[in-house]
């Protein structure tokens, strides 16, 4: 459940009060709805402001899932499934979705929207750098938490990692114990 001091971007008020985004930017620009900037002019909102805005509008509230959800990108599909089939396990309140290349992952980002990216570094295309960086640019999509992994990480790849928004990384095979602890659900 969203806490009532979440801040809130643009694309999840427009899904919180079932309207499009254009009228999220138009209650905005009218200044009946109120937004804190963000570093690049980004529009974010408080939850509990957002209840009192629909309230005065007599918009009820979409009933918000309680589950996380955790995209898996690896071009190693049994790799893959073997994390899918473990997370899940020790974690039932946690929807779970697997692509097999950044390229696909990039696409399910918006209809899936993912709490958590779980993503390998080595991949053809669209790399695991690559994919975060593009996360971490779009204003839409950047509040997603991204941890990386490989099968060998060095000590230049965690500053590029850090340094594009990577909150982890985990060297493959991953200890799920620490996997569990840093996804903290």
């Amino acid at each position: 459940m969203l806490s009532s001091q979440e801040y809130l971007v643009p694309q999840a008020v427009a899904q919180l009060m079932n309207v499009s985004l254009s009228q999220v930017y138009a209650w905005i620009n009218n200044h009946e709805l109120t937004a804190d900037l963000v570093v690049n002019g980004h529009h974010r909102f408080q939850l509990n402001e957002i209840k009192v805005f629909a309230k005065t509008k007599q918009i009820e509230l979409v009933k918000q899932n309680n589950k996380q959800r955790l995209l898996i990108v690896d071009d190693e599909p049994l790799y893959a499934d073997f994390l899918k089939d473990a997370l899940s396990e020790s974690c039932n309140e946690l929807d779970i979705d697997v692509c097999f290349n950044g390229f696909a992952a990039g696409l399910k980002m918006n209809s899936f929207k993912p709490t958590v990216v779980l993503v390998d570094i080595m991949m053809p295309a669209v790399d695991g750098l690559q994919f975060c960086q593009q996360i971490k640019q779009d204003p839409l999509l950047n509040h997603t938490r991204v941890i990386v992994m490989s099968g060998a990480i060095d000590d230049d790849m965690k500053e590029r990692l850090t340094k594009e928004g990577a909150e982890a990384y985990f060297e493959k095979p991953i200890n799920m114990n620490k996997l569990m602890k840093q996804l903290n659900f």
